[in-house]
């Protein structure tokens, strides 16, 4: 997730961009054929943040593969990823399964339709957990918005998918975010990290965070202080599921210390992927860097450690491009 920072230095992290560029002794002459280097640009997140850490992995990936390739890091969104790659300003991308089909569909917060994307490997779950103080005694996500309480509540950075998912689930309501302003209500906009350190010392009462089960800073907060976690409600599952295409996801009894029952939820799937009309070859390449160095991604980031090759493939939204499903069909990864 993307740090708070002050204004200059958001402008000046926007121009920054990375390089990672693998040394080799070989000539590129002397390779065998199909076994070139890359040279690519992957639109990223911000440069201090969780997915910056995961592309850098994945960059190493590819110099592990492919060595004395070049590839570069440049800042984005993953609200605004699909549209540049769509428009080929880069040649690889992160962004997650809703966003993506939302894109390449033109379904709102997109306004036409971005074809040209094309998926290469699913990375991990963003699974939706809502946490409030156990003090305040809300039990549901429907209690909080049919009595309209006052309550201040963090919904992620503007324009992350935290902050989509919570407007969807607020739309099936009939409800907007300035609902909960004109009712009386705070609206905060802060990072994983930031909010669970806020909701720990009661500077906020709820937060919604969209990643992997458990969340680390909010597990170390909840050994010090009670939580209550609300399940979102089937029909509102089933709807989300058919309106967005997200996924049902359950967070397991006892991932937390005050977390007794089995939570009901929503879950997207981070992933990586390049243009359609890219290389075959190219496509081909990065899929095949990241099966081969499952076990280096394993021991980078919590958020990798338990990926498998068969989950490589799942829940992306949107079609495989033709030169990584040939390298996944090859490894027997799909069989069909």
């Amino acid at each position: 997730m993307i740090k708070v920072k002050k204004l200059i230095s958001g402008i000046l992290i926007s121009l920054i961009m990375v390089s990672f560029i693998g040394c080799s002794s070989d000539s590129e002459a002397n390779r065998p054929q199909g076994e070139a280097p890359l040279n690519i640009t992957i639109i990223g997140a911000s440069s201090s943040g969780t997915l910056f850490m995961v592309l850098s992995a994945i960059s190493e990936c590819i110099n592990m593969t492919y060595p004395g390739s070049k590839v570069t890091i440049v800042p984005g969104s993953t609200g605004a990823n699909p549209i540049r790659i769509n428009n080929n300003e880069g040649d690889v991308s992160v962004s997650n399964s809703v966003q993506a089909y939302a894109a390449m569909h033109g379904n709102d917060p997109f306004t036409e339709e971005h074809s040209n994307i094309a998926a290469i490997a699913a990375l991990y779950p963003s699974v939706l957990q809502i946490a409030f103080d156990k003090k305040i005694g809300i039990t549901s996500l429907e209690e909080f918005l049919n009595k309209k309480m006052k309550l201040r509540i963090s919904i992620g950075q503007p324009g992350s998918n935290t902050e989509l998912m919570f407007k969807q689930i607020l739309s099936e309501y009939g409800l907007t975010l300035d609902d909960i302003s004109n009712w009386g209500g705070e609206i905060i906009y802060q990072n994983i990290d930031n909010s669970a350190q806020m909701l720990a010392d009661g500077t906020i009462d709820g937060a919604l965070f969209a990643t992997l089960v458990p969340v680390p800073n909010l597990l170390e907060a909840s050994t010090a202080k009670d939580f209550e976690f609300l399940s979102i409600d089937q029909k509102i599952i089933d709807k989300m599921i058919e309106k967005y295409k997200y996924q049902s996801a359950t967070i397991p009894a006892g991932s937390y210390p005050s977390q007794l029952a089995e939570i009901q939820t929503i879950a997207c799937t981070t992933f990586i992927f390049v243009p359609k009309d890219s290389s075959d070859e190219n496509a081909y390449k990065i899929a095949r860097s990241i099966n081969e160095n499952l076990d280096y991604l394993h021991d980078v980031h919590a958020n990798l450690s338990g990926l498998t090759s068969e989950e490589l493939v799942l829940n992306m939204n949107i079609p495989l491009h033709p030169g990584a499903e040939k390298y996944y069909r090859e490894q027997g990864i799909i069989n069909k």
